[in-house]
């Protein structure tokens, strides 16, 4: 097989995506689609998450909408509309405004004794399967700059499920948005992009790509074709731009994509050779670093298959 990716190549992550979320939804005897998940404490960042799912929703394609909350009863101090009884028809209400026939399911675990929050959610979360779960960068404490709350650091990193970071400098996410995604030619990436134009880009919704290449940008320039051809066939518009840089201190893989991230909407990316413990260098700088929400696809190899480029860089640069 040449190491240049082809079209086929595409297609053929879109077969294997399309046959893994049919063959769950046949196994669990459920409609076929995705299943969005969204964690919630009731705080303003949470309410800005919760709609943010729901965006992503499309009802006719049989998806799934879950919210989690993760309570503790040792809070005692915590104000009613604080309490899961209360968020629970709070949020249930909220997906039925933001979506005219959507029906969220409520999922709570009380956080157990010697148990942190953020463990308890993973656990809760990798149970149920999700194919994306939404999650505000921060939560009731309150927002640090260029720092992620507790929870949304440790699911960027120790969840399975692909991950949205909902930030306060982005949009709301209601209208026309435009989406950035950051390629490297790898599996994981091909993942992402056929994930972002078939299940989070919604019909007005544009759709950038970008590559960068510290050295000649032959290959690039190939992956970049392709994409094109790809997003031309299922009429998504946007451009595709292969951009070369001369790597400095001041200018990185991680500057350049950051840089063009500052007038988007959503940023995606896709984490290649992904295990819980560690990510990619330029993956995790955009998660934390990044004014936009951004969306972490993250390719599971035994799943999937190997990787369809075996000698694509994998964004450790």
């Amino acid at each position: 097989m040449s190491h240049l990716i082809t079209r086929k190549a595409l297609e053929d992550v879109e077969a294997d995506l399309r046959e893994r979320i049919e063959g769950k939804a046949t196994r669990a005897y459920q409609k076929k689609g995705f299943h969005i998940g969204v964690s919630v404490d009731g705080s303003e960042m949470s309410d800005r998450a919760a709609h943010f799912a729901a965006g992503f929703i499309q009802l006719k394609r049989g998806d799934r909408y879950t919210v989690f909350h993760i309570s503790d009863s040792t809070k005692t101090y915590l104000p009613r509309h604080l309490t899961p009884k209360h968020l629970m028809h709070y949020y249930e209400d909220m997906a039925a405004r933001d979506k005219l026939g959507l029906r969220a399911e409520w999922v709570c675990k009380e956080k157990s004794e010697g148990h942190s929050t953020c463990k308890t959610l993973v656990k809760l979360v990798d149970e149920r399967d999700l194919d994306l779960l939404v999650i505000g960068s921060f939560g009731r404490k309150g927002e640090k700059l260029d720092v992620l709350g507790s929870v949304s650091d440790y699911t960027l990193h120790m969840c399975r499920s692909s991950l949205c970071i909902v930030r306060s400098t982005g949009s709301r996410f209601d209208q026309q948005a435009k989406i950035l995604f950051a390629s490297d030619g790898s599996h994981a990436a091909n993942l992402a992009f056929v994930l972002t134009l078939q299940y989070f880009r919604r019909p007005l919704d544009t759709v950038d790509v970008i590559f960068v290449a510290t050295k000649d940008p032959v290959k690039e320039k190939e992956w970049a074709n392709m994409y094109r051809r790809y997003m031309e066939t299922h009429q998504v518009p946007g451009n595709v731009e292969v951009k070369q840089i001369t790597r400095t201190l001041d200018t990185t893989v991680q500057s350049t994509i950051l840089e063009a991230s500052r007038d988007v909407d959503i940023l995606v990316v896709g984490v290649s050779g992904y295990s819980q413990k560690k990510m990619g260098s330029v993956s995790e700088f955009l998660s934390i670093h990044a004014r936009c929400s951004t969306i972490v696809v993250k390719d599971h190899l035994d799943i999937l298959g190997p990787p369809i480029v075996s000698d694509a860089p994998r964004f450790q640069d």
